[in-house]
């Protein structure tokens, strides 16, 4: 899933994704985190800077002007919410109180293969680890807010 921000873009304004959720959490706007289950779903976030770099690659690259083709892009790389959250709150040196709700029926892992992306677009995710979503998401939020 795309998420985070670049500082020149401003902070990401989609209340129902969930780095905008925990770090509204971090800097008081909100008192705790909703999440469902356990926090052990496991999913692969995408910075947007890289989702951008993808959109243009594909343009860049594709033989065909007026052809089509689907591209799975991500960190390849899993994280929980749970490890998410942890990783919020030691960023942020702030607490992330969390409620827990009734699990949803979704899938437990959900982490993208970009290999076609590496191979036909000469892609690869650069900024999407969650350190640098999370740092880039607070910077935007903490610079919006003043």
């Amino acid at each position: 899933m795309s998420c985070g921000c670049s500082t020149s873009r401003g902070a990401d304004p989609d209340p129902t994704r969930i780095v905008p959720r925990i770090l509204s959490v971090a800097g008081g706007a909100a008192p705790c985190l909703a999440i469902n289950g356990d926090g052990t779903a496991v999913r692969d976030y995408v910075h947007i800077d890289d989702a951008a770099a993808a959109f243009v690659a594909a343009m860049t690259h594709l033989p065909d002007p007026g052809g089509c083709r689907r591209y799975n892009i991500g960190s390849e790389r899993g994280t929980s919410v749970a490890e998410l959250v942890a990783a919020a709150a030691r960023m942020t040196g702030r607490r992330i109180p969390v409620e827990h709700r009734p699990a949803a029926p979704e899938p437990p892992q959900l982490v993208s293969n970009s290999d076609r992306a590496h191979r036909e677009l000469h892609w690869k995710a650069t900024t999407s680890d969650i350190d640098t979503i999370l740092r880039d998401g607070w910077a935007a939020r903490t610079n919006s807010a003043g």
